[in-house]
């Protein structure tokens, strides 16, 4: 065996790419490389070379080729730029513009993202990415520590239109890729299993207390906002931080760990479901934010689509009944025909501008 390619640094998590005429193995998609790929063969090694020569500072994916590979299909996209589609013809040495992803975003000020690594309490050095608002930070600005979901998962560099969004509102965004996250080895990520609400909250309560240190965030206008597993820790962030986070957002989170294990039954990865979240019945209770309800004293909102195959929406239903009964500051907010990616774009909008209501709110941007 030969080692075509490998990264001291990071898990090499792409897929592979292919040769639409030979159908030979030509390169591999990798996060943390120049243009998110490495290619191995020296024809599309050039060819990728004069592309990234003529849009210069972006990542560039041919999304498609012709069978004969001379015409193709150009995404283009980067920290600044929210993507642009080309039509791309090697024959004629051409590459002409076809749309904008989000066209309202075209030349509007965005700020992208820088990665910082932050210690854990315990120095595990986290990376984690910062944006900072539109035009600048200012003196006691507010703060979102925003967890990704998985959590074997992780957040990358490049244009995110949820952090786009709320940095165009003058907040900084915090995106930790906190233990047991994908990409930085197989230990890191194995701290994931059996450990929800443990050391990985931890880690998020760590990047705010960082954030707080080393930039111009007051300590008391923090939330924590994020979706699926991201949710969770909004929540437990919620049951177990609330000297640290201010507020909680959650979109698509997980309150019962019971619930979405007996749900997991009726799919084929239940075994998988079962060892990352554990099974013992005392566990689940101490680690599911349904349990502590009562003792939760943030504001709160959920929001859940009606159709979440992922995570079922009785998940946010039920710790709304539950904030409700304790006399607790909770907004629930269900979407119509929602599934767990905000495939709708109505109902995109929906989660924005309901999570921008909330934070204005609760921890405003000051106006000078």
């Amino acid at each position: 065996m030969e080692l075509i390619f490998s990264d001291p640094n990071y898990d090499v998590e792409g897929e592979l790419i292919y040769s639409n005429i030979t159908n030979d193995v030509v390169g591999v998609f990798h996060g943390e490389a120049d243009g998110a790929k490495v290619f191995f063969d020296t024809k599309y090694k050039a060819f990728q070379r004069a592309i990234d020569k003529a849009i210069p500072n972006a990542y560039n994916h041919v999304v498609d080729f012709s069978a004969n590979e001379k015409k193709y299909i150009l995404f283009s996209t980067g920290p600044l730029e929210p993507g642009a589609f080309s039509y791309g013809d090697r024959e004629s040495k051409s590459l002409n513009f076809l749309l904008d992803q989000y066209p309202m975003l075209h030349q509007q000020e965005l700020s992208g993202k820088e990665k910082i690594v932050y210690q854990a309490r315990d120095k595990t050095n986290i990376e984690a990415y910062l944006t900072l608002p539109h035009g600048g930070i200012k003196k006691n600005n507010p703060a979102i520590i925003v967890p990704h979901g998985g959590p074997m998962a992780r957040d990358y560099g490049g244009f995110d239109w949820f952090t786009e969004f709320f940095a165009s509102r003058g907040y900084v965004v915090l995106q930790p890729n906190f233990r047991g996250s994908s990409g930085y080895g197989f230990d890191f990520a194995l701290q994931s299993i059996g450990d929800w609400g443990g050391a990985m909250q931890d880690d998020l309560g760590d990047a705010a207390n960082w954030l707080v240190a080393n930039y111009t965030v007051n300590k008391k206008s923090v939330c924590i906002v994020g979706s699926s597993y991201g949710g969770y820790a909004a929540m437990m962030g919620a049951v177990k931080q609330q000297d640290i986070f201010k507020c909680a957002g959650s979109f698509a989170g997980i309150s019962d760990l019971d619930l979405l294990l007996t749900k997991a039954r009726k799919f084929t990865n239940y075994d998988v479901v079962k060892e990352q979240i554990g099974s013992n019945a005392a566990y689940l209770k101490n680690r599911s934010p349904l349990n502590y309800a009562a003792k939760i004293d943030i504001p709160i909102m959920l929001i859940h689509g009606e159709n979440d195959l992922i995570v079922h929406v009785d998940q946010s239903r039920k710790m709304f009944d539950a904030l409700q009964k304790n006399n607790k500051l909770v907004e629930y907010i269900e979407l119509e025909n929602g599934n767990h990616f905000m495939a709708i774009e109505a109902n995109r909008l929906k989660v924005l501008t309901s999570f921008e209501r909330f934070l204005k709110t609760h921890i405003p941007v000051p106006k000078s």
